[in-house]
């Protein structure tokens, strides 16, 4: 069967915790898993994340020559049922491959860069992307 790969990755606290109440951004990551958190990325070909990880975090998506020489940047795709994703966000800047995933209900006329495609796609009964 051909099947994706799928890779998880968090970091979280001792006490199951990725963020805190306030959703402010936080270093749970020592410096060591950083650098193979660029490397794992180096080895996919999508990083994944929801809108919300983009509104609260502005990712940039990318690998870090810092921690990968001569690396090569996965495409991003970005989970986004309303099409709420910022034009000025890090993660549709830049010259990298980004799909922004849509309902098909949603209308999205945003202008991004030439780098970023919109995807519209069917729903669940409950309005997630199916």
């Amino acid at each position: 069967m051909n099947r994706p790969y799928i890779i998880v990755n968090c970091a979280m606290s001792a006490d199951g915790k990725i963020s805190l109440p306030s959703r402010k951004q936080f270093r749970i990551s020592s410096e060591e898993d950083i650098a193979r958190v660029h490397r794992l990325r180096n080895s996919c070909d999508a990083i994944l994340v929801g809108i919300e990880t983009v509104l609260n975090d502005n990712p940039k998506l990318t690998v870090k020559e810092k921690y990968v020489e001569k690396p090569k940047q996965p495409t991003r795709i970005i989970l986004d049922t309303h099409c709420r994703t910022p034009i000025d966000a890090l993660a549709v800047k830049g010259e990298i491959e980004t799909l922004i995933i849509t309902a098909e209900e949603t209308k999205c006329d945003k202008k991004y860069g030439e780098n970023v495609k919109i995807i519209s796609c069917s729903t669940t009964e409950e309005g997630f992307i199916d």
